[in-house]
């Protein structure tokens, strides 16, 4: 199914494998009180061994009851939890959550799901799609920083289901359990990878039964050759079976540094994420060398 952009979906056996890696690296992270904070598609490196990783952890930080409050500027706009968009300074690892179903989103459809240009823009995206927010389904949403200054419209319907026929009843559930407004009742990451949509077909393909892209450096080298479809053989390996769960969710976190506005989590960026960052580079899922977010069939 083709996007506006012109851009094609992943089949869903493969977005199955892409957000079962996600899933497995933010929950890798969040195991480490350790919260990303920019959970996007420009932050997922897709390498020639069909392995998607996490890079980006200039935003990350530790959190736990007794952290300070943390800044609400987090997080790009599009995949921004609602709480972020509210003021919130008391938030926790959840945020990621919702950027994962974001991602989930836009792998299936090939189109952002929220693309605002300004946090009241999106937080009326999110009530027309979603339904609106309200005291009854969150709790506490009313006290929020910036909850007064938006005007909620009177929608109390969930649209998912018009926007994303693509997905199975148990795929809906999953989107609409990370786009849960409350924090507190949003799914957790080990929640996530435990979901019926991953069990049911078609299933999750392997890495090894991914797609292969030429590297954006390959596309460089190679100019007009790189459209006409000439990849890079994969290389056998990666993930194995012989691996322990933390090795192979460790190696899916790169410390890759990419162009980013705003900081505070440069110490990660460099330790946490050289620590585990097992697999090499790759390339972006939204990269602007010729290798797009979703490949052409």
């Amino acid at each position: 199914m083709s996007g506006g952009s012109g851009r094609r979906s992943f089949s869903m056996s493969e977005v199955k494998c892409l957000m079962r890696q996600l899933l497995e690296a933010v929950a890798f992270l969040h195991d480490h009180w350790v919260v990303h904070r920019d959970i996007k598609l420009s932050n997922l490196l897709y390498t020639h061994t069909g392995h998607l990783k996490l890079c980006d952890f200039g935003l990350a930080r530790y959190f736990a009851p007794f952290v300070t409050p943390m800044t609400p500027n987090v997080v790009t706009l599009w995949y921004r939890a609602p709480e972020v968009l509210l003021g919130s300074e008391e938030y926790d690892e959840s945020i990621d959550m919702w950027g994962c179903g974001a991602v989930l989103a836009e792998l299936v459809s090939g189109e952002p799901l929220f693309p605002a240009s300004s946090e009241g823009e999106c937080l009326n995206m999110m009530s027309n799609l979603l339904g609106a927010p309200s005291e009854r389904i969150w709790p506490g949403m009313s006290k929020l920083p910036n909850a007064s200054k938006f005007v909620f419209p009177d929608q109390p319907y969930n649209f998912l289901r018009r926007q994303l026929p693509q997905l199975s009843e148990q795929g809906l559930n999953l989107l609409n359990c990370l786009l849960t407004y409350d924090p507190e009742r949003r799914i957790t990451a080990r929640q996530a990878l435990r979901h019926e949509f991953f069990k049911e077909k078609p299933f999750p393909k392997q890495p090894a039964d991914m797609p292969t892209y030429p590297s954006s450096h390959h596309v460089a080298r190679t100019g007009a050759a790189a459209d006409h479809g000439h990849h890079h053989h994969r290389h056998q390996g990666g993930i194995g079976s012989k691996r322990t769960w933390s090795e192979a969710a460790g190696g899916f976190l790169d410390a890759k540094r990419l162009p980013r506005g705003g900081g505070g989590g440069g110490d990660l960026d460099e330790r946490f994420g050289a620590a585990f960052g097992g697999l090499g580079g790759g390339t972006s899922l939204l990269d602007g060398g010729g290798v797009q977010l979703v490949r052409q069939r």
